[in-house]
């Protein structure tokens, strides 16, 4: 079992606060878009309590994007921190400089994929490695998780092109400086119509998604018809 103190944060918009998942409200409106985005957000939050059940050292945040958002009902759930200002290597680097000196281990994950297999998590999290980054891509040359337990500095951040088909191969490129990686299972977010109709061939077997993953994938497929 994991004993280092870990914290596992969510990067997160709030909604009303600021635009939300503009590349998927082009291709199924806004109303639809901000309906999926809450039902994302309950199946993220039903993650991050399972594996604090199960994993003891573990604490969730979300790290929210707006200031005036921090005490915004959506959020109840789980501690807040801002990501401050400026560009997203900037508020990267806020969250992680704040996260360093609470936990042992931090984790990033955003909210572009609530479909992560909770198994795998766990797994992941439980199998840290003690001179490692951990690392998990996501098909449009991005990732969704990202694990350190090293000091790292603002220009690090700032060495990485965020939003690029590159961002991944990149931060392993400049980071690999610090420590080697490892990688875990590719995985895709949910930022386009095209992205959620893939979502929607999924096999969503009750098995291995939890309850809320399950109401989510519904209704997505309701907001596709």
């Amino acid at each position: 079992m994991l004993k280092k103190k870990v914290g596992l944060y969510f990067f997160v918009k709030t909604p009303g606060l600021s635009p939300i998942k503009t590349r998927l409200a082009s291709g199924i409106g806004r109303e639809n878009t901000d309906v999926f985005y809450r039902y994302a957000l309950q199946a993220i939050e039903a993650i991050g309590h399972k594996l604090m059940e199960e994993i003891p050292t573990l604490q969730v945040y979300w790290a929210v994007a707006e200031e005036t958002g921090l005490q915004d009902p959506c959020w109840k759930q789980f501690p807040t921190l801002s990501q401050g200002e400026g560009p997203l290597a900037d508020r990267l680097s806020c969250i992680y400089d704040q996260a360093f000196k609470r936990h042992q281990q931090v984790i990033f994950m955003g909210s572009d994929s609530p479909h992560l297999i909770f198994a795998d998590l766990k797994k992941a999290l439980i199998n840290t490695p003690q001179d490692k980054f951990i690392l998990g891509k996501t098909l449009d040359g991005g990732f969704y998780y990202f694990s350190s337990g090293f000091k790292i500095n603002r220009t690090d951040w700032n060495s990485v092109e965020y939003s690029s088909n590159q961002t991944a191969d990149q931060l392993v490129k400049n980071f690999s400086k610090i420590a080697p990686f490892q990688f875990i299972g590719e995985s895709f977010d949910i930022d386009t119509k095209e992205d959620l109709l893939r979502y929607k061939s999924l096999d969503l077997n009750s098995e291995i998604y939890l309850d809320q993953q399950i109401t989510l994938f519904k209704k997505s497929r309701e907001l596709l018809t």
